[in-house]
């Protein structure tokens, strides 16, 4: 959600182009440090996910330009046979990047995560089922697991999401967890089990 700036000339009807927002401002407004290599740690907890990325962390970067983007590490470990679960050293707790064949496929928020981390649509663990239900604008599927449990899928009309989705787990009528991503790679569950 980027926000535009009017001025005087747009309520005049005279066409003005958008402004674009300063380097480090965030969809929200904050503000964080600049990704410069060897620069200072992007605070992530205040960076909105969406299909393409998280602030400075975009789909398809490898863990060596994810690190310099977010100004931290992203320590290896083992994972499952398509994909790994990592986690940024001094990150949101229950922030997880999922990398495979050494590219980002998808950015994993954990039952454990803070509130704080959200969608670009403010979508975040505790929103309501209908509420994550609202916050998409291309297609909407949803199955239920069990009488508690739920997956709502939102796929993107934006051309350049490259059928790109976020997918959202329900408990008890409530975002519990969500991922977003590429398809094949936004599962609700860990890669080891992949």
């Amino acid at each position: 959600m980027t926000s535009v700036l009017l001025s005087s000339a747009a309520c005049s009807g005279e066409e003005e182009s958008p402004r674009p927002e300063p380097p480090g401002t965030t969809p929200h407004g904050t503000t964080s440090a600049p990704s410069t290599p060897g620069g200072a740690k992007v605070d992530l907890s205040h960076e909105a996910i969406n299909e393409e990325g998280m602030g400075p962390l975009r789909l398809g970067m490898n863990r060596a330009e994810a690190e310099k983007a977010v100004g931290a590490s992203i320590p290896d470990r083992p994972g499952g046979p398509r994909c790994k679960d990592l986690a940024v050293d001094d990150g949101p707790q229950g922030l997880i990047l999922r990398f495979a064949q050494d590219r980002l496929v998808a950015i994993y928020v954990l039952p454990s995560a803070p509130e704080s981390l959200s969608t670009d649509s403010e979508v975040h663990r505790g929103t309501s089922r209908e509420d994550a239900m609202r916050s998409g604008t291309g297609s909407i599927s949803s199955r239920h697991l069990d009488d508690r449990h739920e997956e709502i899928v939102l796929g993107s009309t934006v051309a350049t999401s490259k059928g790109n989705i976020i997918k959202f787990g329900i408990l008890d009528e409530k975002v519990d967890s969500f991922i977003a991503g590429q398809r094949d790679f936004a599962d609700l569950h860990p890669c080891a089990g992949a």
